[in-house]
């Protein structure tokens, strides 16, 4: 529960980057994108079966971490 509500705040702290720095589409699409590999973290991950933690935690959030960098990136590219 810790990690899926830390996940949630990631995601509206991304949000409100987004509408504070008037970033346009590509910023938006990429924290959807995010959103969803959060998403598909929680749903690898069972309470009662952990095996699949370090994929989700050192995979996932690597992927989210190039993602986001991308996304900004290609926004700024697009200006």
């Amino acid at each position: 529960m810790i990690s899926g509500g830390l996940h949630l705040a990631t995601v509206a702290a991304l949000v409100i980057v987004h509408l504070h720095a008037g970033l346009g589409w590509v910023h938006a699409c990429g924290i959807g994108g995010i959103a969803i590999v959060l998403a598909w973290e929680h749903a690898i991950v069972k309470p009662g079966d952990l095996s699949r933690l370090g994929r989700a935690f050192f995979d996932m959030n690597g992927w989210v971490s190039l993602g986001y960098l991308a996304a900004v990136l290609g926004d700024l590219a697009l200006r």
